[in-house]
Order: C-alpha cells, then sequence, then structure tokens
C-alpha cells in the first residue's frame, strides 16, 4: 500500500480544535427530515450519522504464500458527519471509528479513527476557496504494507498516524468558458516505531503545489491542464527523498447520458536527490469511463499509471500500473448485482532482483435496499497475488456480509 499517488492533488490542527468546539455545543437535534438521511437542529447544522457492520471470512488473513491462516472477522464502523451550509458556503466536519475483531488471533483486533474538515468559501462570482484538514490513526493488517511477505506471529500491529491539510484557489465564473485553479498540499505519514518492520525509515511528508486551467468548448466537452509538483521527504532514508513533476491535459466529455468520459494524460518526471539513484520519466495517466447502454445497467472502465513509494526496501520507487472493469445492474428499485475485476501490476525499479508484482481480483456483489435507513451488501472476492519474489505470492478468498444503518 502507498501512501502518496504523485497523479492526483489529494485532498485531507488549530480547526480541528475549533470544529470538536463546535461540535460539543450542539443544541437539541430536531426531527429528521422523511426525504433525507439528515437530521437538521434548530440553528441550521446538518447532523448525518450512519454506522457499517461487515461480517466476512477470510481464508487468508496475513497474505501467507504457504500455511494459511483463516479468520472470521467482524468490523464496525461508526460515522457522524456535521454541516452548515446556507446555499453559498459551507462547513462540515466528519468523525468515524472503525473497529476489526478477528476471531482466530485476538493479537490482530484494532481501532482506527478519523477526523476531517471541509470549508467552501465564495467571495461573488469569480473567486472560490476550499480548504481541508484530516488526521487519521490507522492499523496495518499483518503481512501486508512494511511486513509484506514476512508474517511475523510474534509482532505487534503496524500502526501509524497520516495529517494532511489541502488549500485551494479558483478563479472564474462558472457559466463561462475558463477557469484556474492553484492547489496546496501538506502530508505527513509517521509510524509508530512500536513493530520490528516499524522504523523510522518509514516517516515521510510531502509538500505539492499544483495548478490547472480549465476550459470549456461548450460542446459537451472541458479540456483541463495540469502542472504539479510533489516534494517528498523521508526523516531518515534519505535515498527515496525525490521530487516529482507532472504535466497533464485532461478531458471530460458526455455526449449524452449513454457515455462519459473523464480522464488526464501526461508525462511525470521523478527526480531523486540523490544522484546515484536512476530517476523516472514516462507517461502517466488517470482514466475513465462509463457507459450506460440501458437506464438499469451500467458499465465502468477505469486506468492508471503513475509512480509510487514502496513500503517495503524493494526498490525506491514502482510504477503502478491499474485496469479496473465493472458492471452494475439495478434489478429493481431495491435490489441491484454487481460485477468487477481488478488487475494491477507493480514494476520495482532501483531494485536488485527485478521484483515484478501481479494483483488480480474478481469481486460480485449483492444489494438490496431494506428501508429508507438499511442497506444490505452480500459479496465475495477472489484474489490473486503473483509475484516473481519468495513469500510475495498469494491467494486469497473473501465472503461476508455487511449492514450500513443511517439513522
Amino acid at each position: 500500500m502507498t501512501k502518496f499517488n504523485h497523479t492526483t492533488l489529494s485532498a485531507k490542527k488549530s480547526v480541528l480544535a475549533t470544529a470538536l468546539l463546535a461540535i460539543f455545543s450542539l443544541p437539541t437535534i430536531a426531527a429528521p427530515d422523511s426525504s433525507t438521511d439528515t437530521y437538521t437542529t434548530k440553528s441550521g447544522i446538518q447532523v448525518t450519522p450512519s454506522l457499517s457492520i461487515d461480517a466476512k471470512y477470510d481464508d487468508n488473513i496475513y497474505n501467507q504464500t504457504n500455511n494459511e491462516t483463516s479468520s472470521a472477522v467482524l468490523i464496525v464502523a461508526p460515522a457522524v458527519s456535521f454541516k452548515i451550509d446556507n446555499g453559498i458556503n459551507t462547513f462540515s466536519f466528519d468523525v468515524g471509528l472503525n473497529a476489526g475483531t478477528y476471531a482466530e488471533n485476538a493479537d490482530d483486533n484494532y481501532v482506527d479513527g478519523d477526523l476531517g474538515v471541509a470549508v467552501h468559501i465564495e467571495n461573488g462570482k469569480s473567486h472560490r476557496f476550499d480548504f481541508t484538514a484530516s488526521i487519521a490513526s490507522i492499523s496495518e493488517q499483518r503481512g501486508s504494507g512494511l511486513s509484506e511477505g514476512a508474517f511475523d506471529p510474534n509482532a505487534d500491529l503496524i500502526r501509524y498516524s497520516d495529517l494532511l491539510l489541502t488549500a485551494t484557489y479558483e478563479y472564474g465564473i462558472r457559466s463561462t468558458q475558463a477557469r484556474i485553479a492553484f492547489t496546496t498540499e501538506a502530508g505527513t505519514t509517521d509510524y509508530n516505531n512500536n513493530n520490528v518492520f516499524a522504523t523510522a525509515d518509514s516517516n515521510v511528508s510531502n509538500n505539492l503545489f499544483g495548478t490547472t486551467f480549465y476550459y470549456n468548448t461548450n460542446a459537451f466537452t472541458e479540456v483541463s491542464l495540469t502542472l504539479n509538483g510533489d516534494y517528498i521527504r523521508y526523516d531518515t532514508a534519505s535515498l527515496k527523498d525525490s521530487d516529482v513533476y507532472n504535466a497533464l491535459l485532461g478531458l471530460k466529455w458526455q455526449s449524452s447520458s449513454v457515455i462519459t468520459l473523464d480522464g488526464k494524460l501526461g508525462f511525470e518526471f521523478k527526480q531523486f536527490e540523490n544522484t546515484a539513484v536512476d530517476d523516472f520519466d514516462g507517461l502517466t495517466w488517470d482514466i475513465g469511463a462509463k457507459w450506460q447502454p440501458l437506464r438499469y445497467t451500467s458499465f465502468y472502465l477505469s486506468t492508471t499509471q503513475a509512480s509510487q513509494d514502496p513500503d517495503s526496501a524493494d526498490g525506491s520507487y514502482l510504477v503502478e500500473r491499474d485496469v479496473d472493469l465493472s458492471w452494475v445492474h439495478a434489478w429493481s428499485s431495491k435490489v441491484d448485482t454487481s460485477l468487477a475485476v481488478t488487475y494491477q501490476q507493480d514494476e520495482y525499479e532501483n531494485e536488485a532482483n527485478n521484483r515484478l508484482d501481479e494483483y488480480l481480483k474478481y469481486t460480485a456483489a449483492v444489494d438490496y435496499s431494506f428501508t429508507q435507513w438499511l442497506d444490505a451488501s452480500l459479496y465475495a472476492e477472489m484474489i490473486n497475488n503473483d509475484s516473481n519474489q519468495q513469500n510475495i505470492s498469494y491467494d486469497k478468498f473473501v465472503t461476508g456480509l455487511n449492514l450500513t444503518f443511517t439513522l
């Protein structure tokens, strides 16, 4: 699992403190709006609580090549969102927990949490500002991430925290043909370092600056040009310090309700601070398409390519290529089914063994909406991860039932 995607401008403390103060002083909640899952207080604060319960069976929880360990897993994830919206400007605060319980081994149990704040401000018709801040405490499943291919039954769970701040300014009237946006981002990933696999070498920060020019042709088409630079620095692993530059041409096109295209294609240059490490330059893209031949059935295709920083010590970077294909069919207003296949190739560079991983996942799901406040999904996943390196290859089958409650 990589921490930074250098082809996109992602969105994630004093702001958090202000938001927390506002939440703990909320007035009494009024009756809910019967047409939505949102409660609105007398002072106009929209409150949206939710609860996800996922009960599943995983036949290879540690992603092992041999001697696999299976377990039933229960994941409970409550969340609540608070939002103030006057029709122009918005402020939202989100908080969530994610607790996992493993029947096979209590050492794999975890409790994660996240907080997020988002602010949207408009000053007249031409000036728009967006700010986000998020912090998350995350547990990494044993046998994945830093401990991939090296499961240790005596090791603790790897835990780390992610902090992300973003700010965007956009100039231009939305109804006109041209607009321009400027974005900056600062992010950090810090490991607790209480695990044999988690050390200061994995702690990393990034600072991104970018601009995007949009042009609407008024013919169901919008084109864009994005330029950005992402500056990545590790606490101690200086060999992986790099500057990543992207130039991307974008296209959004929808000739009808049948076909929609949204994608970016461009060039990426990854330059390492250490001149002894080979740089990367090549094509990068993020392209998605939707085909809806009938009102109740849709096909989705997406593909990406970008350089990534690997979690493991294998190589200074990898080139990740993804292809996703899915089909969603609505049998009625309450029942829909979906089939999906995902292919991912990770090619590690500056690595002695020329590591190459190929990941293939098949997913099938049946979704049923019982009521406005209860949705259920019965799903199955079959995963094959193939690698030319020892202990990285594995097969996995997961089946489960997910219940989502919105009060």
